[in-house]
């Protein structure tokens, strides 16, 4: 809780799962109780500050109450941020029809400028060494 008062994203991003009950695994919640609300709000705190997969809970949340517009451009925003797991939910709208043909191909261009911005010498010889 420190961590995400002091506005540590990844931090708001944990506890708006554990809030939410999408933690799984040892520890699971860490003895917190389920709680939509306060785990939404973690949520909004940690996309707002940039984490994709905040986006992404949030846009699947949005599908799932039946607001797949909201849903869509909280994906939009993630995908174009770089987070695959959000390019991925668009195309799956877009062949859904849930998206337009333009605001697809929108994404899609942001999305490879992102990753395109991602890429380095430096990074290329460690996946060659990590990998």
């Amino acid at each position: 809780q420190k961590a995400a008062n002091l506005g540590l994203c990844s931090a708001n991003y944990r506890l708006g799962c554990a809030y939410l009950g999408l933690l799984f695994g040892v520890g699971d919640n860490f003895g917190v109780e389920i709680d939509p609300e306060k785990g939404m709000s973690h949520m909004e705190a940690a996309a707002i500050a940039g984490h994709g997969g905040a986006r992404y809970n949030i846009g699947w949340k949005y599908c799932n109450d039946s607001s797949t517009g909201l849903g869509a451009k909280h994906f939009m925003i993630g995908a174009k941020s770089g987070y695959k797991a959000c390019m991925d939910a668009i195309k799956e709208m877009f062949a859904k029809d849930c998206v337009t043909k333009t605001e697809f191909e929108e994404t899609l261009r942001s999305y490879q400028k992102s990753l395109d911005e991602l890429k380095s010498e430096q990074r290329d010889k460690a996946a060659l060494i990590y990998s």
